[in-house]
């Protein structure tokens, strides 16, 4: 990334650093060898020319590393097991910008220019300090948390739900090992945490914060597709807790943040041309995902994971091994509908429509819709996000299409009566959707599950095609109705995302 400027600092321990230092301790049952250490590692863009790191440009700062290093017994039992050398060295925390390339833009003044086709979904800004008290300056870095396990006080689970939690900022505050022991009960003398944490302790986590979850189980339904389940969720910004087992004797934990898009990929649309009667009837959005951008305790932060090194084809009661087991993400209150069902959901409203309902000559847009849905070895593509109702009310008023035309109707009173959060499922033609990031139109579900006797189930709120609007009407019945967008609109997503010569 163009660091040309090191900044390293010895830390006075805080409480955080103090508690990670006494459990340590208490675990393995003597003190230190010698006194343990935090270090600070900070990168800059910009270089130090007279020593006065001070005047380094803020907009150079690329991200900061905490490193905690311990001198421990070697002749306790679990430390020659975990840690046979005795030095014991792990980062406590991490953020740095998504990759790119810092390129300087003015006096003083730079910019990270992202990779190509490499999205960073799940992120926001953290402030930090250089320097000692009294002395420190702040500044800011947009980037996903990371941190490691010890294997001694906290696993891999622990690292990937601080990753999850203080990434999406769904507690308040940074979310520290020690609490998350706390929840669980975890002293590290009578109850320790070197074999992982369970799906009941991490469910506990989540209750503990009054959060939501979805859940999703590839052992028990092998013919879900992973990377369908999960991409929505990491689209809308809502890092992923991903299981899988590596071998047979372990398995490991990653949080997914993004991915990366090949537009050109050949099998998005040939799968399903060549194989129609395994492949269903539309294309996920996630066909286009080339790899996963992944935290992974072990190997580092924004690495890139590809979807195929999870998908075994044999049946998982014969090898549970190089494929995905669980996929979890940790949800705002209010939402537990997995996309994965509401996009289902919504494709099927729209191939049943095609089947009611005859566009008029002059609506060529609903009719190559219509087209792709009625050839056999074609299909719209459905991607789904994530929207807050009032968001999305202000998006589809200033909204025009291909033709110029806007909202010209009183919004829908279905629309604004929607609960706050909703799935909002995008249908678009491969090519819009690839070449033009474009779509024609957009069916909304309610975030949060409606039952059918004890079944969840995804309740259909609202949705448009190129001319018409889907409605309930008194009877709670589907209908259409005449609508002023006729041509395709752009896709819904964050401006901060990328620049507009970043992808294709």
């Amino acid at each position: 990334m163009g660091a040309r400027t090191l900044i390293k600092e010895d830390l006075e321990p805080n409480q955080e650093i103090l508690e990670e230092f006494s459990s340590l301790e208490k675990r393995i049952g003597k003190p230190f060898a010698s006194p343990a250490q935090a270090h600070r590692l900070s990168f800059f863009a910009a270089p130090c020319t007279n020593s006065d790191w001070k005047a380094l440009p803020a907009s150079s700062f690329l991200g900061y590393a905490v490193v905690l290093t311990a001198k421990m017994p070697t002749d306790v039992p679990i430390v020659a097991e975990k840690c046979p050398s005795g030095d014991l060295a792990y980062l406590l925390e991490s953020v740095t910008r998504p990759p790119g390339w810092a390129t300087e833009v003015g006096k003083d003044s730079y910019e990270v220019r992202g990779v190509t086709n490499y999205y960073v979904h799940c992120k926001r800004v953290f402030p930090t300090t250089i320097g000692p008290l009294g002395g420190a300056k702040s500044y800011a870095v947009e980037g996903a948390f990371f941190c490691q396990q010890n294997g001694l006080t906290h696993v891999c689970a622990h690292a990937v739900i601080r990753m999850i939690l203080n990434t999406a900022d769904l507690v308040g505050r940074t979310v520290t090992n020690g609490e998350l022991n706390a929840i669980l009960g975890i002293d590290h003398e009578n109850t320790i945490a070197d074999s992982g944490l369970s799906n009941d302790q991490i469910v506990q986590i989540i209750k503990n914060y009054g959060l939501s979850m979805v859940y999703g189980d590839f052992l028990g339904l092998p013919t879900v597709d992973y990377a369908e389940w999960m991409y929505p969720l990491v689209e809308s910004g809502y890092p992923v807790f991903l299981t899988f087992a590596p071998t047979h004797a372990e398995g490991h934990v990653v949080a997914v943040l993004g991915h990366t898009m090949n537009s050109d990929k050949w099998d998005c649309e040939a799968h399903l041309a060549y194989r129609p009667e395994a492949f269903g009837t539309y294309h996920a959005s996630s066909a286009w995902v080339d790899h996963f951008v992944v935290n992974d305790d072990n190997f580092g932060m924004y690495t890139c994971m590809p979807p195929h090194y999870l998908r075994n084809r044999v049946l998982p009661q014969y090898d549970q091994t190089q494929r995905a087991i669980v996929a979890l993400s940790i949800l705002p209150k209010g939402i537990d509908v997995p996309p994965y069902n509401a996009e289902r959901a919504a494709v099927s409203l729209v191939r049943n429509l095609s089947g009611m309902f005859s566009p008029d000559s002059s609506n060529r847009w609903l009719k190559r819709i219509w087209d792709q849905i009625h050839q056999g070895t074609k299909g719209v593509v459905a991607r789904t996000v994530i929207c807050k109702r009032d968001d999305y009310l202000a998006r589809l008023g200033s909204t025009r299409d291909s033709y110029g035309n806007g909202i010209v109707v009183p919004m829908p009173q279905a629309l604004l009566n929607a609960p706050d959060y909703l799935w909002l499922t995008e249908i678009a033609l491969p090519d819009l959707y690839t070449a033009n990031k474009h779509k024609l139109g957009d069916v909304l579900t309610d975030a949060k599950a409606g039952l059918s006797g004890t079944r969840k189930i995804a309740r259909f709120v609202w949705g448009w095609l190129p001319g018409i609007q889907i409605h309930n009407d008194s009877n709670g019945d589907v209908v259409v109705t005449p609508w002023p967008l006729v041509g395709h609109v752009p896709i819904q997503r964050p401006q901060s995302v990328l620049g507009p010569y970043q992808e294709w």
